[in-house]
């Protein structure tokens, strides 16, 4: 019999998280699940709708930051007021979704920043709710910390890890199960990938904490020293001017987007002819098959999506992870680990791949094997059918 699922998308923008559960989605089998989602506007929202998914759109949804990357400190704490102000729109879409659709089988939270939804959802639906953490909780372990630990064990049905790394800033004492996320993609399987000219990949919006900036200084730092190679971000924006309110934004901490930033230096440092800048393509897969390497220098010290997507084209990757788990990446055989916020270790870690191509064939080659077995798209969406199966008993 087929289940209703409720997906709740925390974001507006388009981005791993909204990738990863719409690609999971579409494996399931059909017939299986009827998926309804909630998401913030945006870009997110118009991808599922391409998927063919109901699509409930929000102005915002409430959330509560608790990833060590974003957790409120210090004048973060004024962040607090943007959620309190979306509260209204937030019931009010769950109230919506409660009226259209009273069939509802199970809730599917899509990230952590979200788990206070699970107290609403819970009243209101009377179901089981399921929560996705997609990257690492706050290391400091304070009342934020114990409170998310309490409600993970007592009122979340079943939580899911996307990989070691997550699944190991969760307390012992919670049960949580690893399923890793996955790609919709035809393997590139024993296929060498010619590098004649070292191309350099990203994928990523221009936002500081993915490490664009680390990745703009290595490009200068790989210059000065005569390499010859291209860098590429895929998933920015053309260049443009910001107000008043977003400058603000910026001096407080609160604005990620550094755009104008990364277009400056790049002016700064004689870098137009060899570094570009292109906005997000749905034919991802095309991109893969255009770069050399992947680098991932972000600044949560775990391994994203775009590391199992370059791996399904035998594209190595460069990490910034300080505590690496064999499961996503294996250092000097999958790809290259390195500290973060470190643009040297970054250009080193390029220049390994300079100076031996060789390198790129053999990581590349591992990288495939490993995303083959941990991230295989079917087996995974199975997995996930388990755990929906145990929870709504037909």
């Amino acid at each position: 019999m087929t289940k209703k699922v409720l997906f709740i998308h925390h974001c507006g923008i388009f981005g791993g998280a909204s990738r990863s559960l719409g690609e999971l989605i579409k494996s399931i089998p059909t017939g299986q699940v009827n998926p309804i989602i909630i998401s913030q506007q945006g870009t997110a929202a118009n991808y599922f709708e391409k998927l063919g998914f109901k699509v409930f759109r929000v102005s915002g949804l409430s959330k509560f930051d608790i990833t060590e990357l974003g957790y409120y400190k210090g004048l973060r704490w004024l962040v607090i007021l943007r959620e309190l102000f979306y509260l209204p729109t937030t019931l009010g879409i769950i109230l919506k979704v409660k009226k259209l659709h009273p069939d509802i089988s199970l809730i599917h939270i899509n990230d952590i920043q979200d788990f206070l939804l699970v107290f609403i959802t819970k009243k209101i639906f009377r179901v089981p709710v399921v929560i996705h953490i997609r990257g690492p909780l706050m290391k400091r372990k304070g009342f934020r910390y114990r409170f998310l630990m309490w409600t993970l064990k007592n009122r979340l049905d079943a939580v899911i890890a996307i990989d070691e790394t997550v699944n190991n800033s969760i307390d012992r004492s919670v049960k949580s199960k690893i399923i890793h996320n996955g790609f919709i993609t035809k393997c590139l399987l024993d296929q060498d990938i010619n590098n004649d000219i070292l191309t350099i990949g990203m994928v990523s919006n221009l936002l500081r904490f993915k490490g664009v900036l680390d990745f703009v200084e290595a490009a200068r730092i790989c210059k000065k020293i005569d390499m010859k190679a291209r860098f590429i971000i895929l998933g920015g924006k053309d260049e443009q001017k910001h107000g008043l309110i977003n400058s603000l934004l910026m001096v407080f901490g609160f604005q990620h987007d550094i755009q104008d930033e990364v277009f400056q230096r790049i002016r700064k440092y004689g870098l137009q002819d060899n570094f570009f800048i292109y906005p997000f393509s749905e034919d991802i897969s095309s991109f893969y098959r255009s770069i050399s390497v992947l680098c991932f220098p972000s600044h949560i010290n775990a391994v994203g999506r775009p590391v199992f997507e370059a791996g399904y084209h035998q594209v190595p990757s460069i990490v910034a992870i300080s505590d690496p788990k064999s499961d996503a990446i294996i250092h000097m055989q999958t790809g290259i680990c390195i500290e973060e916020k470190n643009p040297q270790s970054l250009a080193s870690a390029i220049l390994h791949f300079y100076n031996d191509r060789n390198e790129i064939n053999r990581m590349g080659k591992n990288a495939l094997r490993l995303v083959s077995e941990n991230y295989n798209i079917s087996r995974n969406a199975e997995k996930l059918m388990t755990e929906y199966n145990q929870l709504v008993k037909e």
